[in-house]
C-alpha cells in the first residue's frame, strides 16, 4: 500500500465523474471516497482535507484523519490520484 505524505498535495487524474472513476477502479464508492474524490478536482493536502469533510458533514459526524489518510492511500494504489506537480 503506498503511503500517503501529511505535507503532500494530491490531485485526481483524469476526467469524468467521481463515481464513474471509482466504479472503474472497482471501489466501493463509498461516501467518504467520493468526497474525497471530487474535493481532488483541486489539489488538497491531507489536512485540507480534513477540514473541507469536517465542513460538508456537520458537527453529528467528523471524520478523523486516518479514514481520510486510508481513503488516500486506496485512491494512490487505484491510480485515480497523484502527487500533485505543484508539491
Amino acid at each position: 500500500m503506498t503511503q500517503v505524505s501529511s505535507s503532500a498535495a494530491y490531485v485526481r487524474k483524469g476526467s469524468g465523474s467521481a463515481q464513474a472513476s471509482l466504479h472503474a477502479a472497482n471501489l466501493r464508492g463509498s461516501m467518504l471516497e467520493l468526497q474525497v474524490l471530487s474535493l481532488l478536482e483541486t489539489p488538497q493536502t491531507l489536512e485540507s482535507l480534513q477540514r473541507a469533510t469536517r465542513r460538508t458533514s456537520g458537527t453529528e459526524r467528523q471524520v478523523d484523519s486516518d479514514n481520510i489518510e486510508k481513503t488516500l492511500e486506496q485512491l494512490l494504489d487505484a491510480d485515480l490520484i497523484e502527487l500533485s506537480p505543484d508539491s
